[in-house]
């Protein structure tokens, strides 16, 4: 099966509200999986939950994503990295107008290594598209 005949396949069967809680990304529970978190997932109205390192948590949001939901799409779960993990850093733009591109760097390796310690695999990349544009920012993972 093609990409593009999964992709319709998955998506056909869902109401437009289905569709849109796909879009839509929400806090996680800090370690438990709050009512009202644990409803929207059941209903299909949330397609990702951010900054939920618990394992146990994810398991249990997962579980009821793919279990108890209509469709059984899974979660896309994230961490929010982009200026330190358990070391913040300044945000990418403060970081691009320090002009220093190895004081970038490390601290990007240190927000990795600390992440990839609590199993976190996201990897953020921030380019400066031009210098003149400070706030030119394009983010890739």
């Amino acid at each position: 099966m093609s990409v593009e005949a999964r992709i319709s396949q998955l998506l056909s069967p869902l109401s437009i509200e289905q569709k849109i809680g796909q879009l839509q990304q929400v806090q996680g529970g800090g370690g438990h999986v709050p009512t009202d978190l644990a409803k929207a997932v059941r209903e299909g109205r949330v397609g990702s939950v951010i900054n939920e390192v618990h394992a146990d948590t994810v398991n249990a949001l997962q579980w009821i994503a793919v279990h108890e939901s209509p469709h059984g799409i899974p979660l896309l779960i994230g961490r929010d990295v982009i200026h330190g993990f358990a070391t913040v850093f300044p945000i990418p733009l403060g970081q691009a107008s320090s002009w220093n591109p190895e004081a970038v760097e490390r601290g990007a390796r240190i927000a990795a290594t600390e992440a990839s310690a609590h199993s976190q695999r996201e990897v953020a990349l921030w380019t400066l598209r031009e210098a003149a544009a400070g706030r030119a920012c394009v983010g890739e993972q």
